[in-house]
């Protein structure tokens, strides 16, 4: 499934990156108009819905947040199949913690704390 989740992406041209690891997955995209930027997330989240749907694959939603880096606030809305996706302002990548104004305060705490 997701081998096939890339090719289709990378054909329909959206400048949406993937990162893989294990079975967890991140989708990303990068721009200076946001509604650009959230028409491709959310075209590549429908994407992300038929392929999982063809294929009886469950995607969580509650371990799907919507994170976002900027110096502006929008309000970024997105949704997968017709769930909305939960905006936070800080999440884990591959055992990383991040926040959206990039202090990394929270992960070096979480080293330490180790």
């Amino acid at each position: 499934m997701i081998i096939k989740l890339i090719d289709i992406i990378s054909k329909s041209h959206l400048s949406v990156n993937i990162l893989l690891f294990a079975d967890d997955m991140v989708m990303s995209a990068t721009g200076s108009v946001f509604a650009v930027f959230e028409m491709t997330l959310q075209q590549a989240l429908n994407v992300l819905g038929s392929v999982s749907g063809e294929n009886n694959m469950v995607i969580n939603t509650d371990k799907t947040p919507l994170f976002s880096f900027s110096c502006k606030h929008y309000n970024i809305q997105l949704c997968y199949k017709s769930k909305d996706l939960a905006r936070t302002n800080s999440t884990v990548i591959l055992g990383i913690h991040v926040d959206s104004k990039l202090t990394w305060q929270k992960h070096i705490h979480t080293a330490i704390d180790r």
